[in-house]
């Protein structure tokens, strides 16, 4: 069986797609969180300017800007080392310390900063037959994030829909675009929001994909909260689920399509 799509774990929420000839990253340019696998070799490299299979990425995206998604030092030095198509990165939230006061202003159209509306969505070419959807969502954790901007990533390539939720609270609203609800080849989303009632039902009733992606987990060298535990906790527990269940939780994991 011929695949054209792999998606492989960089680390935590940070995934790496190839797709024919195009290459994108999802919150793979991070910093340090200690509940949470550290940046990676294979990734400083890149960022240094050092040849790996993370060099020249064509397009990078960022959910939002945590320390575990996002690191504006690692971004611009990887902008100076690699050749790179664009950067969607969302603005820059009130007293964040986590943005490390990076300058969209100065990569010119390079780095596009997301100040999208709730309700309202940004479509985006990815070269080919490849786009993304873009929109505002909630990121969980209760009135202590209200003020992080956060997206909801739906790539389509080749004509498969796989969704990317970051830290998307368990709401109807963080997951479907204003078109409607999509047919989902995979959706990733973390532990916290698979295990949590609500987050089952989207999952049944809205979602609705052939594979559930459970990812943001540490390594297992790395894993002092017991996320691994907790995500193997609950792919026994959903083993009669319509649709797969796959840890995504191991280095240079990756997942074809």
């Amino acid at each position: 069986m011929g695949y054209k799509i792999s998606i492989e774990l960089v680390a935590n929420s940070g995934v790496y797609i190839r797709c024919n000839d195009t290459t994108i990253l999802i919150d793979g340019i991070y910093g340090k969180n200690p509940c949470f696998t550290q940046p990676t070799k294979e990734m400083g490299k890149s960022v240094l300017g050092i040849k790996s299979k993370y060099t020249n990425v064509d397009y990078i995206l960022f959910t939002h800007r945590h320390v575990d998604h996002f690191s504006g030092m690692f971004l611009e030095k990887y902008l100076i080392n690699n050749k790179v198509k664009k950067v969607f990165i969302p603005e820059s939230s009130l007293n964040e310390k986590e943005s490390d006061a990076f300058n969209t202003n100065i990569y010119g159209k390079t780095v596009q900063e997301l100040n999208i509306p709730f309700g309202e969505e940004l479509q985006e070419s990815l070269g080919g037959n490849n786009s993304f959807t873009c929109f505002r969502s909630v990121h969980m954790g209760g009135k202590q994030y209200n003020n992080i901007i956060h997206y909801t990533y739906i790539l389509t390539l080749e004509g498969k829909n796989f969704l990317f939720a970051g830290d998307a609270d368990t709401i109807e609203e963080n997951l479907i675009p204003s078109s409607g609800p999509l047919k989902f080849e995979a959706a990733f989303v973390n532990v916290l929001f698979f295990q949590n009632k609500k987050g089952e039902k989207l999952f049944d009733e809205v979602l609705k994909p052939i594979s559930a992606v459970i990812y943001h987990l540490p390594f297992e060298a790395d894993d002092i909260t017991g996320l691994r535990k907790l995500a193997n906790r609950q792919l026994v527990k959903r083993q009669h689920k319509s649709y797969e269940i796959v840890l995504f939780q191991n280095e240079e994991q990756i997942l074809f399509f």
